[in-house]
């Protein structure tokens, strides 16, 4: 991963986390765009040609985290994404269903800062835009 040219989409509503991982991606040199609901990740989304990889809590505001990633694969806007979600027993069986979505990879939080970047190197590998420039 070359991470002067990577930009990340961080779509969660709890800002501690979203901050934190954020700051610890931005010291990487990577381009961390933050979004704390769907329709900032949407405002992003439209003025952003350059998003390499969605990193989505999929319960954000109640679901729309989720509802975010099947518009944009409706719209085939395949984005390499890391979905990454709280554990289960505090979540609502629908966003279980994000485990059936394409994503590239899937980590569960708490998760330790390396166990997430693996988790997006191996989504920017997998992506069809990391094959296009091979």
């Amino acid at each position: 991963m070359n991470s002067q040219e990577t930009t990340i989409l961080y779509v969660d509503d709890d800002e501690l986390s979203r901050t934190t991982v954020s700051r610890r991606l931005r010291r990487m040199g990577i381009r961390v765009l933050e979004a704390n609901s769907a329709e900032s990740a949407f405002s992003y989304l439209g003025t952003e040609d350059e998003i390499d990889l969605l990193l989505l809590e999929p319960a954000v505001n109640q679901l729309f985290g989720l509802e975010l990633y099947r518009t944009l694969m409706s719209q085939g806007r395949f984005l390499a994404t890391v979905i990454c979600t709280a554990a289960v027993e505090e979540i609502p069986e629908e966003v279980l269903q994000a485990s059936k979505l394409p994503a590239d990879c899937y980590c569960r939080k708490p998760c330790s800062f390396n166990e997430l970047l693996l988790c997006i190197q191996t989504a920017l590998k997998q992506s069809p835009t990391a094959t296009e420039g091979a």
